[in-house]
C-alpha cells in the first residue's frame, strides 16, 4: 500500500495534458515526445512517471497492478469506481497511440464499447441531474411532511392541555361564583367557549400554520421539477444506458501510463506503451464524465472527497433536513404534558411497521389502507336497555333536532335520579364522561356543574347553529374538508411508492456495477495469462485480438446480464410512479391549500350515530332535556379538522359507542369498528417496507457474484454521509452495519469494486 501511494504521490503533482510540461533538468526523459497529433477536441494525459521512463526502468520497475491502479484512479467518477476501466497494454505487450484510439473511440457504430459520441455525451450529461432534482425535491417534501405531523401533534398537545385550562376556570371559585351571580348563565358559558374558540385557532397555531406552509411551498417546489425535470430523465432511461467513452474536465479521453517496449513516444511508429481509456454508463453512475487527471492533480490524502457521497437517499436527507423542528415539535408536545401521544404514535409504528421499526426506529403498507380508510357502523345493539324501577319509567326520550337531523344522547345514569340523588355526580364525573364521550380527541364542552345547568335549548345554542352559535356545522362543508383531507394523504401514498422504486433503482445500479467490475477483473486476469500472452505473440494484428476479448467478456458477457435486466426492469419500474406523483401534485396540492385555508376553525364533531349532545344528568330539577325549564349538565365536542389532516380519521368523535348503556332516538346504537384509529402512514416507513424484498434480494444477488464490498461501500457512503438518519436493509450473513460504522470510524472508504480493493486511509 505504502508504494501505492507513492506511486499516486508523483502521479498527483505531475500530471499534464497534452505533454506541455517541462521538468527540471538532469530527470531522464523520453525523447522530444510531444502531444499527438487529433483533429478532435480529444486530448491525451499524462504523469511524469510516463515521461521519466520505461515502465520496467522505474525504481521499482511499474507492474501491471500498478496499471490497473492508475487507470482506475483516472476512470473514477466522484472517486468511486462505477465504469468500465480499460487497461490497454501489460508487462509484456503495449500499444501506440493510433490503436488505442481506435480501441476507444472506434469507428462511430453504436455497437462500439466504448461508444464514442460527444453528441449523445452531452445530451446524456444535460440530463443527468434531472433524478437529482427531483430526489432533493423530494427529499424536501418528505422532511416538510415529517415536520408538518410533529406539529400536528403538537397542536393536539396544545388543544388538550388548554381544554384543561378551560375545565381548571370553569370549575374555579371565581367562576361558581360568577355563575351563581349571573341572570343569563348560557351567555357567559358562551363567551367563555367563544375566548377559547379564538385562542385554539388563532396565534396559538403559529408553529403549526409555519409547517403546513412549508409543505404547500415544498410540495409547489416539486411539483415544478417534476414538471420540468421529469420528462429529461425519462429522455436519461431510454437513451443513455450505453458504455459511452468518457472524458474528464479537460476532454483527456487518454492517459498514457509508461512505455512498455521501447522509449519511442506513443504516437511514434513501433512505439508500445501502457495506456488506459475509460467507459461509463451514465444511467449507473449518473453522469458521462470521469474524474480524469483531476483525481491525480486535486487529491491529497488529508483531503476528505472520497468520503463524501454522491449518492443521495432521500428519506436519510429528509431525516436530516427534518430532525431539529422534529425534536423541538416533540419537547413541545412534552412540554404540554402529552407525552402520550408520542407514546402513541410509537406504538402505532411498531405496529403497522414491526420490521422497519426494528430496524430504523421508527411506521401500514399500501395495500393495507383502502380497507382501512373506509368505516362503517355496525349495528351491535337493536334495542335500548329496560327501563329500571329506579329511572324514571323511561319518561323522556331522547330526541333529535328537525334543523340538522343530529341527536341527542342519553345514558341509563341520565335516566336515572338527579346528579344528586343515588350515587352523587360529582364535577370530576361529569368532566370524565364529557372527555369520554368526545374521545378520542374532541374537544369537550361541558355545560353544567354540580351547582348550575341548562336546558336543551340553551345548550344547543352553544353547539348548534344559529344566531348566538359557539361552534359552526356545516355538514356539506365539514364532508368538503374530509374530502380534501385525504389529498394529503394521496400524496404521500405516491411519494413513497416513488421512493420505494428509487431504492430498488439504488440497488439495481449497483449490481449491474459488480457485474462489470467482475467482466473487467476477469478480463484483466485473462490478459495477464499465459494462454493470452502466448496469443499475443502469435498475433499480427494485436489490438485486434484484444479487441476481440473485449467484446467477447465484455460486451457479449454482460448483454443478456441479471444485472443488466435487473437495471433495465427498475429502470422501467421508475417511470410510473414518476408520472403518478406529478398528476398527484398537479390535483391535490390545490385541494391541501383549500383545505388548509377553509377548514382551520372549531366545527361541532358528533358520534357515529349522530350524536351531538350527551344529556349527563339532572342539575336542578327532573325536568327531560327538551323541557325549555329544565336544568341539566351536558357536553358536546368540537374538532378541528386540522389536527387529524391526512390521518384517515372520520369528522367524529366516539360519542356513546364507549358507554355500556346509551341510546339515541330510535333505540339502537351504531358502533364504529376502530372508529378512533388513525390510518399510520409513514412516506419512509412505507417506501422501506415496500423496498425491501427487492433491495435485499439484489444485494444477495451482489454478494453471490463475489462484491459484497460493493454493498459495504454504498453503506459506507451512506453512513459518513447521513449517520443514524440512513436506515440500511440487511442481507444474511454480512453484518454491513459493523463494517460501515468500523470504515467511518477509521476512515477507511472502498474505492475499488473491480477486484483488486484500493483504499485511502484520511487522518480525522
Amino acid at each position: 500500500q505504502a508504494r501505492i501511494a507513492s506511486l499516486l504521490s508523483v502521479m498527483r503533482l505531475h500530471c499534464v495534458v497534452g505533454f506541455t510540461a517541462l521538468f527540471a533538468s538532469g530527470i531522464e526523459t523520453l525523447p522530444n515526445c510531444t502531444a499527438p497529433e487529433d483533429n478532435s477536441t480529444l486530448k491525451t494525459a499524462t504523469t511524469r512517471l510516463t515521461l521519466s521512463n520505461m515502465c520496467k526502468h522505474h525504481d521499482p520497475p511499474l507492474e501491471d497492478a500498478d496499471f490497473v491502479k492508475q487507470c482506475e484512479t483516472f476512470c473514477s467518477v466522484g472517486g468511486k469506481q462505477v465504469g468500465l476501466p480499460l487497461v490497454m497494454g501489460t508487462t509484456t505487450f503495449g500499444f501506440d497511440y493510433t490503436e488505442m484510439r481506435q480501441l476507444c473511440v472506434g469507428g462511430g457504430s453504436e455497437d462500439d464499447v466504448p461508444r464514442y459520441n460527444e453528441t449523445a455525451v452531452d445530451y446524456c450529461e444535460d440530463r443527468s441531474d434531472a433524478l437529482s432534482q427531483i430526489e432533493r425535491r423530494v427529499a424536501q417534501f418528505v422532511s416538510a411532511v415529517k415536520v408538518f405531523k410533529e406539529e400536528q401533534r403538537a397542536l393536539r398537545a396544545k388543544m388538550q392541555y388548554q381544554v384543561g385550562q378551560l375545565q381548571i376556570v370553569l370549575r374555579s371559585d371565581e367562576f361558581q361564583e360568577q355563575m351563581d351571580k349571573e341572570v343569563d348563565k348560557i351567555e357567559v358559558l358562551r363567551d367563555t367557549f367563544r375566548e377559547f374558540r379564538q385562542e385554539a385557532t388563532g396565534t396559538g397555531q403559529a408553529e403549526f400554520k409555519s409547517a403546513m406552509d412549508e409543505v404547500k411551498s415544498s410540495g409547489d417546489l416539486l411539483k415544478k421539477v417534476m414538471d420540468e425535470s421529469l420528462q429529461l430523465f425519462s429522455e436519461f432511461l431510454d437513451n443513455c444506458n450505453t458504455m459511452f467513452l468518457s472524458v474528464g474536465s479537460q476532454n483527456e479521453f487518454l492517459l498514457d501510463i509508461c512505455a512498455q517496449a521501447n522509449e519511442a513516444c506513443v504516437d511514434a511508429e513501433g512505439a508500445a506503451h501502457v495506456g488506459c481509456c475509460c467507459a461509463v454508463n451514465p444511467v449507473t453512475a449518473g453522469t458521462a464524465k470521469i474524474d480524469g487527471i483531476s483525481e491525480l492533480l486535486e487529491l491529497d490524502a488529508s483531503v476528505d472527497r472520497r468520503l463524501q457521497a454522491t449518492s443521495t437517499d432521500v428519506c436519510a436527507e429528509a431525516r436530516e433536513l427534518a430532525k431539529d423542528a422534529v425534536a423541538d415539535a416533540q419537547q413541545r408536545v412534552r412540554d404540554f404534558g402529552s407525552e402520550s401521544l408520542l407514546q402513541e404514535q410509537e406504538a402505532a409504528m411498531r405496529d403497522a411497521y414491526p420490521e422497519y421499526s426494528e430496524k430504523c426506529g421508527g411506521g401500514r403498507r399500501l395495500e393495507d389502507l383502502a380497507g382501512s380508510r373506509s368505516r362503517e357502523p355496525v349495528d351491535d345493539r337493536p334495542e335500548p336497555p329496560p327501563a329500571a324501577d329506579s329511572r324514571r319509567a323511561a319518561v323522556c326520550e331522547p330526541t333529535v333536532d328537525k334543523a340538522t337531523g343530529l341527536k341527542v344522547a342519553i345514558t341509563a345514569r341520565s335516566e336515572d335520579a338527579m346528579c344528586k340523588h343515588g350515587t352523587p355526580l360529582t364535577d370530576d364525573d361529569m368532566v370524565e364522561q364529557c372527555a369520554k364521550f368526545c374521545e378520542p380527541d374532541g374537544v369537550q364542552l361541558l355545560m353544567g356543574s354540580a351547582t348550575y345547568g341548562f336546558s336543551l335549548d340553551d345548550a344547543g345554542s352553544v353547539c348548534l347553529p344559529g344566531p348566538d352559535q359557539v361552534l359552526d356545522h356545516n355538514a356539506t362543508h365539514i364532508a368538503e374538508c374530509e374530502k380534501n383531507s385525504q389529498a394529503f394523504s394521496r400524496v404521500e401514498v405516491r411519494a413513497a411508492l416513488l421512493i420505494a422504486r428509487l431504492e430498488e433503482f439504488a440497488a439495481a445500479r449497483l449490481f449491474y456495477t459488480a457485474e462489470v467490475s467482475v467482466a473487467v477483473q476477469e478480463l484483466q486476469d485473462f490478459v495477464r495469462s499465459d494462454e493470452f500472452n502466448v496469443k499475443m505473440d502469435k498475433a499480427v494484428d494485436k489490438m485486434a485480438l484484444f479487441r476481440s476479448e473485449i467484446r467477447k467478456r465484455i460486451v457479449e458477457g454482460l448483454a443478456a446480464s441479471a444485472g443488466k435486466q435487473r437495471l433495465l426492469s427498475s429502470m422501467e419500474a421508475l417511470k410510473a410512479p414518476s408520472e403518478a406523483l406529478k398528476l398527484s401534485l398537479e390535483v391535490d396540492l390545490e385541494k391541501i391549500r383549500v383545505f388548509t385555508e377553509e377548514c382551520n376553525d372549531l366545527y361541532l364533531a358528533p358520534g357515529p350515530n349522530k350524536e351531538f349532545i350527551l344529556d349527563i344528568c339532572g342539575q336542578g330539577n327532573e325536568a327531560c332535556f327538551s323541557d325549555p325549564k329544565s336544568l341539566r349538565v351536558s357536553c358536546c365536542c368540537a374538532k378541528n379538522p386540522l389536527a387529524n389532516f391526512g390521518d384517515g380519521r372520520q369528522h367524529l368523535v366516539n360519542g356513546i359507542t364507549m358507554f355500556d348503556e346509551a341510546w339515541v332516538a330510535g333505540g339502537r346504537r351504531l358502533q364504529q369498528e376502530n372508529s378512533s384509529d388513525s390510518v399510520v402512514l409513514d412516506v419512509c416507513a412505507e417506501a422501506w417496507t415496500a423496498a425491501r424484498p427487492a433491495v435485499e434480494q439484489t444485494w444477495q444477488d451482489i454478494a453471490d457474484i463475489g462484491h459484497a464490498a460493493t454493498v459495504q461501500a454504498y453503506l459506507g457512503e451512506m453512513k459518513t454521509s447521513y449517520g443514524d438518519s440512513y436506515c440500511s436493509f440487511t442481507l444474511e450473513g454480512h453484518d454491513f452495519e459493523d463494517s460501515a460504522s468500523s470504515a467511518v470510524q477509521t476512515g477507511v472508504v472502498w474505492l475499488g469494486v473491480s477486484g483488486l480493493a484500493m483504499f485511502m486511509v484520511r487522518e480525522f
